[in-house]
Protein backbone atom coordinates (compact mmCIF):
# COMPACT_ATOMS: atom_id res chain seq x y z
CA UNK A 1 0.00 0.00 0.00
CA UNK A 2 2.80 2.35 0.87
CA UNK A 3 4.61 1.89 -2.13
CA UNK A 4 1.87 2.49 -4.23
CA UNK A 5 1.76 6.02 -3.24
CA UNK A 6 4.85 7.59 -5.14
CA UNK A 7 5.86 9.33 -1.96
CA UNK A 8 9.73 9.98 -2.11
CA UNK A 9 10.88 10.11 1.56
CA UNK A 10 9.78 10.24 5.23
CA UNK A 11 9.41 14.08 4.93
CA UNK A 12 6.48 13.45 2.31
CA UNK A 13 5.12 10.18 3.91
CA UNK A 14 4.44 12.42 6.95
CA UNK A 15 2.27 15.09 4.53
CA UNK A 16 0.26 12.39 3.33
CA UNK A 17 -0.58 11.09 7.06
CA UNK A 18 -1.36 14.93 7.77
CA UNK A 19 -3.35 15.43 5.29
CA UNK A 20 -5.94 12.62 6.34
CA UNK A 21 -5.42 10.26 3.78
CA UNK A 22 -4.09 7.27 5.42
CA UNK A 23 -6.27 4.19 6.57
CA UNK A 24 -6.33 3.67 9.85
CA UNK A 25 -5.24 0.07 9.66
CA UNK A 26 -1.75 1.94 8.22
CA UNK A 27 0.30 3.38 10.93
CA UNK A 28 1.49 6.78 10.80
CA UNK A 29 4.99 5.66 12.39
CA UNK A 30 5.95 2.25 10.12
CA UNK A 31 9.35 2.79 11.59
CA UNK A 32 8.44 2.30 15.03
CA UNK A 33 5.62 -0.04 14.72
CA UNK A 34 7.43 -2.17 12.20
CA UNK A 35 10.23 -1.92 14.52
CA UNK A 36 10.95 -5.59 15.30
CA UNK A 37 8.55 -6.85 12.03
CA UNK A 38 10.37 -6.48 8.71
CA UNK A 39 11.30 -2.53 8.69
CA UNK A 40 14.24 -1.94 6.65
CA UNK A 41 14.26 1.46 6.09
CA UNK A 42 12.39 4.44 4.65
CA UNK A 43 13.31 3.83 1.21
CA UNK A 44 12.65 0.15 1.23
CA UNK A 45 9.38 1.05 2.83
CA UNK A 46 8.12 3.30 -0.16
CA UNK A 47 9.15 0.91 -2.77
CA UNK A 48 11.02 1.97 -5.85
CA UNK A 49 9.28 4.71 -7.03
CA UNK A 50 11.00 6.51 -3.87
CA UNK A 51 14.41 5.03 -4.89
CA UNK A 52 13.67 6.91 -8.33
CA UNK A 53 12.74 10.04 -6.80
CA UNK A 54 15.58 10.25 -4.88
CA UNK A 55 17.99 9.66 -7.32
CA UNK A 56 16.51 12.63 -9.46
CA UNK A 57 18.61 15.11 -6.83
CA UNK A 58 21.84 16.24 -8.26
CA UNK A 59 24.55 14.99 -5.48
CA UNK A 60 25.36 16.98 -2.49
CA UNK A 61 28.18 18.83 -3.32
CA UNK A 62 26.43 20.36 -6.48
CA UNK A 63 23.31 21.52 -4.13
CA UNK A 64 25.49 23.29 -2.54
CA UNK A 65 27.23 25.36 -4.90
CA UNK A 66 23.56 26.19 -5.78
CA UNK A 67 22.34 26.73 -2.03
CA UNK A 68 25.25 29.08 -1.21
CA UNK A 69 24.46 31.15 -4.05
CA UNK A 70 21.06 32.40 -3.20
CA UNK A 71 22.75 34.24 -0.01
CA UNK A 72 20.51 33.15 2.31
CA UNK A 73 20.77 33.73 5.49
CA UNK A 74 18.75 31.10 7.54
CA UNK A 75 16.28 28.22 7.30
CA UNK A 76 13.28 30.47 7.60
CA UNK A 77 14.38 32.36 4.97
CA UNK A 78 15.27 28.94 3.23
CA UNK A 79 11.90 27.77 3.61
CA UNK A 80 10.15 31.05 2.23
CA UNK A 81 12.08 31.00 -0.43
CA UNK A 82 11.09 27.54 -1.30
CA UNK A 83 7.20 28.37 -0.32
CA UNK A 84 7.46 30.47 -3.31
CA UNK A 85 8.12 28.05 -6.02
CA UNK A 86 11.49 29.06 -6.73
CA UNK A 87 13.32 25.25 -5.85
CA UNK A 88 14.22 23.57 -9.04
CA UNK A 89 13.18 19.93 -9.31
CA UNK A 90 16.95 18.31 -9.00
CA UNK A 91 17.25 20.31 -5.52
CA UNK A 92 15.87 18.99 -2.86
CA UNK A 93 13.35 21.05 -0.76
CA UNK A 94 14.39 19.23 2.68
CA UNK A 95 18.33 19.03 2.00
CA UNK A 96 18.56 17.99 5.69
CA UNK A 97 16.62 14.63 5.35
CA UNK A 98 17.81 14.02 1.53
CA UNK A 99 21.61 14.49 2.33
CA UNK A 100 21.10 13.41 6.14
CA UNK A 101 23.71 10.69 5.44
CA UNK A 102 25.33 11.76 2.18
CA UNK A 103 26.99 15.15 3.43
CA UNK A 104 24.81 17.44 5.24
CA UNK A 105 26.57 19.38 7.97
CA UNK A 106 23.85 21.74 9.03
CA UNK A 107 22.16 24.79 7.95
CA UNK A 108 25.16 27.23 7.97
CA UNK A 109 27.21 25.21 6.11
CA UNK A 110 24.40 24.30 3.77
CA UNK A 111 24.11 28.22 3.39
CA UNK A 112 27.40 29.41 3.93
CA UNK A 113 26.74 31.72 6.63
CA UNK A 114 27.65 29.64 9.73
CA UNK A 115 29.50 26.64 11.51
CA UNK A 116 31.77 28.67 12.24
CA UNK A 117 33.52 29.40 15.52
CA UNK A 118 34.10 33.61 16.63
CA UNK A 119 37.81 33.65 15.25
CA UNK A 120 36.75 32.21 11.88
CA UNK A 121 34.39 35.02 11.75
CA UNK A 122 36.31 37.64 12.70
CA UNK A 123 38.74 36.31 10.25
CA UNK A 124 36.32 36.21 7.21
CA UNK A 125 34.75 39.35 7.65
CA UNK A 126 36.22 42.85 6.96
CA UNK A 127 36.33 44.71 10.21
CA UNK A 128 33.27 47.16 11.23
CA UNK A 129 34.14 50.28 9.92
CA UNK A 130 35.36 49.14 6.34
CA UNK A 131 32.23 47.13 6.18
CA UNK A 132 30.30 50.10 7.04
CA UNK A 133 31.68 51.91 4.26
CA UNK A 134 31.03 49.36 1.75
CA UNK A 135 27.18 49.02 2.97
CA UNK A 136 26.95 53.29 2.75
CA UNK A 137 28.28 53.18 -0.86
CA UNK A 138 25.22 50.57 -1.74
CA UNK A 139 22.80 53.52 -0.92
CA UNK A 140 20.24 51.21 -0.16
CA UNK A 141 17.29 52.83 2.07
CA UNK A 142 16.20 49.92 4.21
CA UNK A 143 16.89 46.87 5.99
CA UNK A 144 14.24 45.30 3.17
CA UNK A 145 16.42 46.64 0.37
CA UNK A 146 19.66 45.47 2.01
CA UNK A 147 18.25 41.67 2.07
CA UNK A 148 17.05 41.67 -1.42
CA UNK A 149 20.63 42.99 -2.44
CA UNK A 150 22.23 40.07 -0.93
CA UNK A 151 19.61 37.81 -2.24
CA UNK A 152 21.36 39.19 -5.47
CA UNK A 153 24.07 37.77 -5.02
CA UNK A 154 26.08 40.95 -5.36
CA UNK A 155 27.43 40.91 -1.45
CA UNK A 156 30.85 39.84 -0.89
CA UNK A 157 31.72 36.73 0.78
CA UNK A 158 33.56 39.46 3.38
CA UNK A 159 30.54 41.34 4.40
CA UNK A 160 27.98 39.72 6.67
CA UNK A 161 24.38 39.13 5.96
CA UNK A 162 23.59 39.74 9.01
CA UNK A 163 25.76 42.87 10.46
CA UNK A 164 22.88 43.34 13.31
CA UNK A 165 23.77 40.27 14.76
CA UNK A 166 28.26 39.84 13.58
CA UNK A 167 28.83 43.63 14.80
CA UNK A 168 25.97 44.14 17.81
CA UNK A 169 29.35 44.81 20.36
CA UNK A 170 31.77 45.68 17.49
CA UNK A 171 29.95 49.38 16.71
CA UNK A 172 26.85 48.51 15.70
CA UNK A 173 23.88 51.38 16.16
CA UNK A 174 20.79 50.62 13.87
CA UNK A 175 19.81 50.46 10.46
CA UNK A 176 19.92 54.00 9.80
CA UNK A 177 23.78 54.23 10.75
CA UNK A 178 24.74 51.08 8.68
CA UNK A 179 23.20 52.31 5.31
CA UNK A 180 23.60 56.28 5.92
CA UNK A 181 19.96 56.98 6.03
CA UNK A 182 20.16 58.54 9.52
CA UNK A 183 20.48 57.03 12.73
CA UNK A 184 16.97 56.79 14.07
CA UNK A 185 18.07 55.61 17.40
CA UNK A 186 19.74 58.53 18.43
CA UNK A 187 18.18 61.47 16.06
CA UNK A 188 15.65 62.73 18.43
CA UNK A 189 16.81 62.33 21.80
CA UNK A 190 19.72 64.29 24.03
CA UNK A 191 23.12 63.32 23.67
CA UNK A 192 23.19 60.87 27.00
CA UNK A 193 25.15 63.32 29.53
CA UNK A 194 21.93 65.80 29.55
CA UNK A 195 19.43 63.03 29.26
CA UNK A 196 21.22 61.57 32.57
CA UNK A 197 20.51 65.00 34.40
CA UNK A 198 17.02 65.05 33.25
CA UNK A 199 16.18 61.42 34.98
CA UNK A 200 17.60 62.02 38.29
CA UNK A 201 15.79 64.88 38.62
CA UNK A 202 13.06 62.88 37.98
CA UNK A 203 13.60 61.17 41.14
CA UNK A 204 12.75 57.68 40.23
CA UNK A 205 13.77 54.29 43.00
CA UNK A 206 14.33 51.65 40.15
CA UNK A 207 13.11 50.55 36.39
CA UNK A 208 9.50 49.97 37.62
CA UNK A 209 9.13 53.46 38.50
CA UNK A 210 10.99 54.75 35.38
CA UNK A 211 8.49 53.19 33.27
CA UNK A 212 5.32 53.74 35.47
CA UNK A 213 6.98 57.57 35.14
CA UNK A 214 6.90 57.06 31.10
CA UNK A 215 3.63 55.67 31.20
CA UNK A 216 2.08 58.58 32.90
CA UNK A 217 3.20 61.08 30.23
CA UNK A 218 5.88 63.08 32.01
CA UNK A 219 8.73 61.94 29.64
CA UNK A 220 10.40 64.85 27.81
CA UNK A 221 9.63 63.89 24.05
CA UNK A 222 13.78 64.46 23.68
CA UNK A 223 14.35 61.58 26.40
CA UNK A 224 14.08 57.54 25.72
CA UNK A 225 11.77 55.55 27.34
CA UNK A 226 14.39 52.77 26.31
CA UNK A 227 17.78 54.27 27.23
CA UNK A 228 19.13 50.78 28.12
CA UNK A 229 18.99 50.15 24.34
CA UNK A 230 19.35 53.61 23.11
CA UNK A 231 22.57 54.48 24.68
CA UNK A 232 23.76 51.09 24.94
CA UNK A 233 26.78 51.97 23.75
CA UNK A 234 26.91 55.60 24.26
CA UNK A 235 27.18 55.54 28.53
CA UNK A 236 25.05 53.52 29.54
CA UNK A 237 25.95 51.80 32.84
CA UNK A 238 23.05 50.62 34.18
CA UNK A 239 19.94 51.52 36.09
CA UNK A 240 21.28 52.52 39.00
CA UNK A 241 23.61 55.15 37.74
CA UNK A 242 20.88 56.04 34.95
CA UNK A 243 18.70 57.00 37.94
CA UNK A 244 20.76 58.18 40.37
CA UNK A 245 20.41 55.43 43.02
CA UNK A 246 24.18 54.36 43.50
CA UNK A 247 26.29 55.09 46.09
CA UNK A 248 28.42 58.31 45.34
CA UNK A 249 25.95 59.60 42.63
CA UNK A 250 25.52 62.74 41.58
CA UNK A 251 22.58 64.46 43.50
CA UNK A 252 20.04 65.78 41.00
CA UNK A 253 19.92 69.00 39.93
CA UNK A 254 16.43 70.74 41.09
CA UNK A 255 16.04 73.90 38.56
CA UNK A 256 15.60 70.97 35.92
CA UNK A 257 13.08 69.31 37.27
CA UNK A 258 9.60 70.13 35.56
CA UNK A 259 6.59 71.34 37.31
CA UNK A 260 4.93 68.44 37.63
CA UNK A 261 7.78 66.75 39.41
CA UNK A 262 8.26 69.84 41.39
CA UNK A 263 4.56 69.63 42.62
CA UNK A 264 4.56 66.03 43.17
CA UNK A 265 7.77 66.37 45.71
CA UNK A 266 5.48 69.29 47.17
CA UNK A 267 2.78 66.89 47.75
CA UNK A 268 5.32 64.21 49.86
CA UNK A 269 6.91 67.20 51.98
CA UNK A 270 3.00 67.76 52.95
CA UNK A 271 1.76 64.64 53.81
CA UNK A 272 3.49 63.99 57.00
CA UNK A 273 1.61 67.48 58.24
CA UNK A 274 -1.49 66.69 56.62
CA UNK A 275 -1.35 63.29 58.35
CA UNK A 276 -0.34 65.05 61.88
CA UNK A 277 -3.53 67.58 61.46
CA UNK A 278 -5.67 63.99 61.08
CA UNK A 279 -4.86 62.61 64.46
CA UNK A 280 -5.59 65.61 66.58
CA UNK A 281 -2.66 67.83 66.45
CA UNK A 282 -0.22 65.45 69.00
CA UNK A 283 1.77 67.52 69.86
CA UNK A 284 1.04 70.35 68.85
CA UNK A 285 2.69 73.95 70.49
CA UNK A 286 -0.35 76.13 71.86
CA UNK A 287 -1.48 79.30 70.50
CA UNK A 288 -0.41 82.52 72.14
CA UNK A 289 -3.54 84.14 74.12
CA UNK A 290 -4.74 86.32 70.62
CA UNK A 291 -6.23 84.05 67.92
CA UNK A 292 -3.22 83.58 65.57
CA UNK A 293 -5.56 83.03 62.56
CA UNK A 294 -4.64 79.30 62.57
CA UNK A 295 -7.71 76.68 62.21
CA UNK A 296 -7.98 75.70 65.41
CA UNK A 297 -8.36 79.55 66.91
CA UNK A 298 -10.99 80.23 63.99
CA UNK A 299 -13.35 77.73 65.36
CA UNK A 300 -12.82 78.66 69.02
CA UNK A 301 -14.93 81.96 70.26
CA UNK A 302 -12.96 84.77 71.53
CA UNK A 303 -12.20 84.86 75.15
Amino acid sequence: MARSLGLANRFEWQQWCKEGMRPPNVPAAPDRTYKDGGWQGWVHWLGSSGIKKASKFVPFAQALTFARSLNLANMREWQAWRKEGRCPPNVPSAPDKTYKDGGWQGWGHWLGTGNQSNKAKKEQFLPFDECLRVARQLRLVSHKEWKLWCRSGARPANVPANPHRFYVNDGWLGWGHWLGTGNQLMKNFLPFNEALVVARAADLAGQTEWRAWCRDGMRPPNVPAAPDRTYKLDGWRGWRHWLGTEPGAAAPLPALATGQQRASRKRKRRAPQASSRAAGNTGRTPCPPTHCGCDPCRASPRS
